[in-house]
Formats: C-alpha cells, sequence, structure tokens
C-alpha cells in the first residue's frame, strides 16, 4: 500500500469517452509509468477498462468496479485501517460486520420485526456471524490466489473454498432456526431446514399470509431451489473425495482456467439432469464426463452474490411477516444496481453507501 497515488484529470466535453485509440495508448503509458502498478479508468476503449482487469508487462488495468475491490483487498490483507464512511475507517473485524449490514439491506428491518416477536438475540448474533466468516473466506482465497502455486497454496485454496461454501449453508441453516423462533414453531432443528423444508413450510402455512411469503420462496422450484442444491452439492463434497488442484482451460473467450477438479455428482433423475444441464452454468463450474472443473474465484464470486441475494429476500419476508413498521422494504438487484452508479471517480472523494460492497469485489462480480 505505498506509494499509492491517485490522480484525476479534466477532458473537454466527451473526451472521456472518446475511442481515439491514441489518447488512450497515451493514457495507459502515462498511468503506468514511472511508479504506479494500476491504473484504474473510466474510459470506453481503454484495455482492461472492459469486462475484465488486464495485465500488461507496466502494471494493471482496470475498470472502477475491479479496481476498487483490488485496492480492498489489498488494504484488508496488508492490515490497513480501511475505508468505511466519508471520514471514517475500521479494522478488519468492524469491516465485515459492517459489510453485512451492507450488504443485506433488510437485516435491520428483521432483526426489529423478530425482536418484537420474542428471538433470542443469539439467534441473530449467529446468523450474522455466519455472514461474516465467509467474507473471511473468500479473503483467504483471494490471498491464497495471489501466492505462488505450491502444495501449502493449493490446500489453502481448497480450504477457503470449502469454508465459503460450509459457512454460506450454515446462514441459510442460521436463518431457518430463526424463522422456526420468530413463528414459534418448535420444530427439531434438524426439521428446520430450507434444504428439505417440507415441514418447515407446512408449518409455517399454518402462521397466516405472512409467512406464506417465506414459505413461497423456498417452495419454488426456481432459482431459490437452484441456489441450495448446488451449495447442498458442493458442501457435501467434503464427505468424499473433495476438491483436488486442476489446471484446464474452460472458457478460452475470457481465458477462464479451472483450478480445482472433483467427481462429478451423480444425479439419479430427469429434475436432477436437467440441474447439472442448465442450473451450474455462471457458476464457474463446468462438467466434463465424471468430473466437474471449478475455476474457485468464479464460484466463490457467485455464491456470495447469490447467497446474499437469498438471505435478503428471506430478511425482507421476515421483516413483513413481522409487521415491521421500518419504511419499504429493499432488494438486493436495486441495492447493487444503485451502487454501481453510484461508485463512478467523478464521486470518489467521498465514500458512497456501496464503498464496502466495491471493496469486496461484489460490484466486480455483478459486471463481470
Amino acid at each position: 500500500m505505498h506509494n499509492l497515488w491517485a490522480h484525476s484529470e479534466v477532458w473537454t466535453p466527451g473526451a472521456l469517452y472518446s475511442n481515439n485509440a491514441e489518447v488512450h495508448a497515451a493514457l495507459v503509458r502515462t498511468g503506468l509509468s514511472g511508479f504506479s502498478d494500476l491504473l484504474i479508468s473510466a474510459r470506453r476503449g481503454v484495455p482492461g477498462a472492459g469486462r475484465r482487469a488486464q495485465a500488461t508487462n507496466d502494471g494493471l488495468i482496470a475498470n472502477w468496479p475491479a479496481g476498487a475491490a483490488i485496492l480492498g483487498r489489498l488494504a484488508r490483507q496488508a492490515g490497513e485501517r480501511i475505508p468505511i464512511g466519508p471520514h471514517q475507517t475500521a479494522s478488519e473485524r468492524l469491516f465485515h460486520t459492517q459489510a453485512a449490514d451492507d450488504l443485506l439491506p433488510n437485516l435491520q428491518r428483521a432483526i426489529a420485526a423478530t425482536l418484537q416477536r420474542g428471538v433470542s438475540p443469539d439467534h441473530l448474533l449467529a446468523f450474522r456471524g455466519r455472514v461474516t466468516q465467509t467474507l473471511l473466506a473468500r479473503d483467504d482465497l483471494a490471498l491464497a490466489l495471489s501466492t505462488d502455486r505450491d502444495h501449502r497454496s493449493e490446500l489453502r485454496q481448497i480450504d477457503a473454498i470449502d469454508r465459503v461454501l460450509i459457512f454460506s449453508l450454515a446462514a441459510f441453516d442460521e436463518l431457518a432456526h430463526l424463522t422456526n423462533a420468530a413463528f414459534q414453531l418448535q420444530l427439531p432443528a434438524r426439521e428446520a431446514k430450507w434444504q428439505r423444508p417440507d415441514k418447515l413450510l407446512a408449518e409455517l402455512r399454518k402462521q397466516g399470509p405472512g409467512a406464506d411469503r417465506i414459505a413461497d420462496l423456498y417452495a419454488s422450484r426456481g432459482r431459490p431451489a437452484a441456489v441450495l442444491e448446488i451449495l447442498g452439492y458442493l458442501r457435501n463434497m467434503v464427505h468424499g473425495p473433495g476438491l483436488t488442484s486442476a489446471t484446464v482451460l474452460i472458457d478460452p473467450e475470457f481465458g477462464q482456467v479451472a483450478d480445482l477438479s472433483a467427481p462429478a455428482p451423480r444425479f439419479s433423475s430427469s429434475k436432477a439432469d436437467a440441474l447439472k444441464q442448465t442450473a451450474y452454468r455462471g457458476w464457474g463450474i463446468h462438467f466434463v464426463e465424471d468430473r466437474i472443473f471449478v475455476n474457485s474465484e468464479a464460484l466463490a464470486d457467485k455464491v456470495a452474490f447469490e447467497t446474499y441475494r437469498l438471505l435478503d429476500r428471506t430478511l425482507e419476508a421476515l421483516a413483513i411477516a413481522g409487521f415491521d413498521p421500518i419504511g419499504p422494504p429493499q432488494r438486493f438487484e436495486d441495492m447493487v444496481d444503485a451502487r454501481v452508479e453510484h461508485l463512478r471517480p467523478v464521486d470518489a472523494g467521498t465514500m458512497s453507501p456501496g464503498g464496502i460492497t466495491a471493496q469486496l469485489g461484489l460490484l466486480y462480480a455483478r459486471r463481470a
């Protein structure tokens, strides 16, 4: 984090979005000259300022969401104080706690609603703890991927991706337990699960229209079911052969390389076979005969994005079911899209509400 240099340029109207190749080349040469290793640019046409960051002989070129993610991870891994507001910095622990609130816009409303229903704060603390553990595991994965490839770094990578999966499902488990307590369903812990929700959903439907929103969410055969199916299968690999190191090109268009592999799941029904063919797309998972090949970075980003979206939809339903009076609900997708719009270089003088989301790399994951 030494020699970190920020520079803003004023151009004539329209020049910022000029497609003049000579201007782009001059910007890159100037930006990466001397001691600079990273150029973050919003200019259209600059290599690396589009969908993916691009490495050159002189340094790295990135768009604003990718650049914010790079700087955020550098700060956390270096143990630096991390910006969480215009005039406020935080330790890594406080940063991840604040990030849970930032990624789950309906969390505080759900907390208010469930506390009104007499839910123990222990359930709420356990849920937030699982969410922050997924964020720490993602950072550990980034660190493992940033070191020279050897046996130790490969084991750390596998350990980190396992924890991303385990803690993501643990967050769903804690939210199911919280829902069980909020509606006083008194189901045993083993039956208060979204993965096998028959008894939980049946009891929720007895509680009236508010609880029906939650039951409908997890009873669907659409995205929520697919997300939990994928997370459940991948998490359960810790009980079998598990992931091993691999190096296989799986997406020539973007140069995506699988760095992990495992035996493919055994599908026993036409429904599961359809899931295999469609739902795993976009997760960095590719099937080749009897094995799957995984790009761990893409998988971790997809798990994070899908997990927080589904968790927040559940929190929104909990807040509404509890007749929480604190304003209208928010949507995770709207929150992310809005914060992409706020996080422009012209706004870099102040920390926008999405600054934490950007530093976690989830705005970059949304665009990539």
